[in-house]
């Protein structure tokens, strides 16, 4: 690969991780502003395998819509911890009303988009400066 192609391939990574990020972080913040809250209950905890070995733990949660519908779903992500969401637990739940499955759990691991989109952007930055130096120099 020719020296000069790196920065170009660095920067369309971290860009593609910037969207990715961003769009996470964008959808937590459009439920918790803008969706459906409801009070709910984990009802249990999934327990999976992470690739690299140990476990992962989802709450599922149980939650009746403004509409009356019962739904039981889970978040996106999971977490490597249990923490305090536990079976009988009462939480509170963001959801969209078109999609109720399309939900967040208050408290449940959400600082992880804003990270990863602050981070994403930090790594951005670096190559953009030295294109932008590379065409006007």
């Amino acid at each position: 690969m020719p020296s000069w192609l790196a920065v170009p391939l660095f920067w369309l990574g971290a860009a593609v991780f910037f969207g990715v990020s961003l769009r996470a972080l964008w959808r937590d913040i459009r439920l918790r502003r803008g969706g459906s809250r409801a009070e709910g209950q984990v009802t249990s905890v999934r327990v999976g395998t992470r690739v690299k070995g140990g476990a992962n733990y989802t709450p599922v949660v149980r939650f009746t819509t403004g509409s009356g519908d019962i739904i039981v779903a889970e978040p996106r992500v999971y977490r490597t911890w249990q923490g305090r969401f536990r079976p009988g637990r009462r939480v509170l739940i963001y959801y969209d009303p078109t999609d109720p499955k399309d939900m967040r759990i208050k408290g449940y691991a959400y600082l992880v988009p804003g990270v990863l989109t602050i981070g994403s952007a930090l790594l951005l930055a670096a190559p953009t400066a030295m294109i932008i130096d590379e065409l006007f120099s």
